[in-house]
């Protein structure tokens, strides 16, 4: 009498004989620490098939971290100094797993301590060094500073040694900096926020509106200070950045007028100071232009329509990011969008750059106010399954400026966006879905920070295009495979088949064709399956089609040795499997077994050979490494095919 028997979900072993319990790991030891890792060993489980490991601050406590290893030993690394955590074991075996062990408790290594003794040696308006005492630990040290104004962005640096230079600072300004250790493993913890003040440029006085010149030779990596104003204000200061850009001899003149400058470009009014900056040789560098109060204020009292500069004389003032800067050479403009920074103790802005080129007149400005301004005439055209064209009346002032149009599900909030450059009047939007309904609104733009109103919404509904395929049936069903067809869908560029077992159910198995057939195979005999079709339209999948099923044939697979041994049994266990696949084979001789796994295309993916004895023989699967899904597992005696059976990896 052949016997054949499959474990499924929930049944977690099946054999003619009682497997020994899993022991439970002990004898943990801890081998050695670092700063950032532990290394720890237990005594070995006899039949452990491998070990699950979790670790946890201890402290807390906090959420476990969970590993495994097949030794019986583990190397634990990412941990943080000076800090004692929870560390438990589960053994797996054949038969099952032991559980976890009470916490056994380690501590790490503090060698990687935050450095001391800083202090710092400014050099100028723009460079400082920084020091700090030698870390015996350390293989570099790592160093962040930023504007403490503010705060600003921290800019972060390595070094060797226990000294760190930094330049292109801005005058007259306090910065925050802190100092981290880099051992061997990781990095520790940043020590407290320091501070340092850079010095003030040497700088004089001129009190009027005029004209004013100084040259000097810049050399190269030299800091050169071009005044016009008392106590740390000034015209220009240039950088010496990149190296072997030496400037020579720099003229550096400014003008202060009394009224806004016009003419030089037909969408923006300039401030009533420029700086001209003139060396001898050109080329990229970092620069740094001086502004009083009084010249925003200027330009805010005479150009209403335009948007305000800083008011206040404040980081925290919200007009700074409307601050821009021109530069006219040769007839060509070039914009900037500035680091504007206010140094209360100068009663001054910083606006600091770099360009690639230094020469040039420089401009403060603002843009253009498009608060209140309105589009209208807003119309939905030419609506497809996938486009639309909406047109409106053009806005004629402010005549500079482009138009935003976004859109998106009619009551979903999400939105995307595009543009329409002066004059457009119209824009055309591609991507759709078919079928849906939308709403579209469109406003103009004088600038990212100025904007006008968005329009009364419009709404429209996209063509239905993209038709789900119909009369869904299956046809040529055996026991291990099946032929799903349908109808041709009108626009489809392909067709998305899926199916799944219909108890549970199971996850669904995706797959695409452009015909209207799919052929599907490594199907179980005797099993009922959902199955659903959808079209695919140019990046659009339609709704699918209803769930039908079937079942497959209940016989024996095609191939299928039928002349097993009397008392020959197989059975598999657990079913689905997450990390090991046991195979329990009663044979009534010795023979050789091979076992393979396929996917659902066919290929092989595990494959194991042994020579089996005559009674029971446990053969395991580490299928850890395989993706989820549904696999098939052929057994092979002495080359013959005598067992099909399919599994599920979760």
């Amino acid at each position: 009498m052949k016997h054949l028997f499959l474990v499924v979900l929930g049944l977690l072993s099946f054999s003619l004989r009682t497997d020994a319990v899993c022991g439970m790991a002990s004898g943990i030891t801890l081998i050695s620490t670092t700063d950032f890792s532990a290394n720890l060993s237990w005594t070995p489980v006899p039949g452990a098939t491998f070990y699950s490991l979790r670790y946890r601050v201890a402290a807390g406590p906090g959420p476990w971290i969970i590993s495994s290893s097949t030794p019986a030993n583990k190397l634990i690394v990412g941990l943080t100094g000076g800090t004692t955590y929870d560390f438990q074991i589960n053994t797996y075996c054949a038969s099952g797993n032991s559980g976890f062990t009470a916490s056994f408790q380690f501590t790490t290594q503090n060698n990687c301590t935050p450095p001391t003794g800083q202090w710092t040696d400014v050099v100028g308006p723009t460079k400082v060094y920084c020091y700090w005492d030698p870390v015996p630990a350390a293989n570099w040290y790592t160093m962040q500073h930023r504007v403490a104004a503010g705060p600003g962005p921290w800019t972060t640096g390595t070094v060797t040694g226990t000294v760190k230079g930094l330049k292109f600072l801005i005058p007259h300004t306090v910065y925050d900096y802190r100092v981290a250790v880099n051992c061997t493993g990781g990095q520790g913890a940043y020590s407290p926020i320091y501070q340092f003040q850079t010095d003030c440029a040497t700088l004089s006085a001129i009190p009027t509106p005029g004209t004013y010149f100084e040259t000097h030779i810049q050399n190269d990596g030299d800091t050169t200070a071009y005044a016009d104003s008392t106590d740390c204000g000034g015209i220009a200061i240039i950088i010496d950045s990149l190296g072997g850009n030496v400037m020579g001899s720099t003229t550096v003149s400014t003008t202060i007028g009394t009224t806004i400058q016009t003419g030089m470009d037909p969408y923006y009014l300039f401030g009533n100071r420029s700086i001209t900056i003139t060396p001898t040789s050109d080329g990229p560098d970092s620069v740094f232009l001086f502004f009083h109060q009084s010249d925003f204020d200027l330009y805010n009292a005479n150009n209403p329509a335009y948007l305000d500069l800083p008011v206040s004389g404040s980081n925290l003032d919200p007009n700074i990011p409307n601050m821009r800067l021109a530069k006219v050479a040769g007839g060509i403009t070039t914009y900037f969008a500035p680091t504007l920074v206010w140094v209360d103790t100068a009663n001054t802005w910083v606006a600091s750059f770099k360009t690639t080129s230094v020469s040039g007149t420089y401009y403060f400005f603002t843009m253009p106010d498009c608060v209140g301004v309105n589009v209208n005439g807003l119309a939905i055209t030419n609506v497809t399954g996938s486009t639309v064209t909406p047109t409106w009346l053009p806005v004629t002032y402010p005549a500079w400026g482009w138009y935003t149009v976004r859109w998106g599900v009619a009551g979903s909030g999400i939105w995307l966006s595009g543009t329409a450059n002066n004059p457009a009047t119209s824009k055309f939007i591609n991507g759709l879905t078919p079928n849906t309904t939308y709403e579209l609104q469109i406003r103009r733009n004088c600038s990212n920070q100025s904007a006008g109103n968005w329009s009364t919404a419009q709404t429209f509904t996209t063509l239905n295009t993209c038709l789900t395929p119909t009369n869904v049936n299956m046809t040529n069903i055996t026991g291990t495979s099946a032929k799903i067809n349908w109808t041709a869908s009108t626009g489809a560029a392909f067709y998305t088949t899926r199916y799944r077992l219909a108890a549970g159910p199971g996850p669904w198995i995706n797959g695409t064709v452009s015909s209207t057939f799919r052929n599907i195979s490594g199907l179980t005999p005797g099993t009922t399956y959902d199955v659903e079709v959808g079209t695919n339209c140019s990046g659009y999948l339609s709704p699918f089609s209803p769930t039908i099923q079937f079942t497959t044939a209940a016989a024996k697979p095609s191939g299928v040795n039928d002349a097993l041994a009397e008392g020959d049994e197989i059975s598999i266990y657990p079913n689905p499997a997450h990390e090991v696949l046991n195979i329990n084979l009663t044979m009534s001789k010795s023979q050789s077994v091979n076992m393979k796994l396929t996917d659902m295309s066919g290929r092989i993916v595990k494959q194991i050979s042994a020579e089996g004895a005559a009674g029971e023989n446990l053969l395991n699967m580490d299928i850890r490494d395989i993706a989820k899904g549904i696999y098939t597992l052929q057994v092979y005696y002495q080359g013959q095919l005598s067992f099909v059976s399919q599994v599920m990896k979760d």
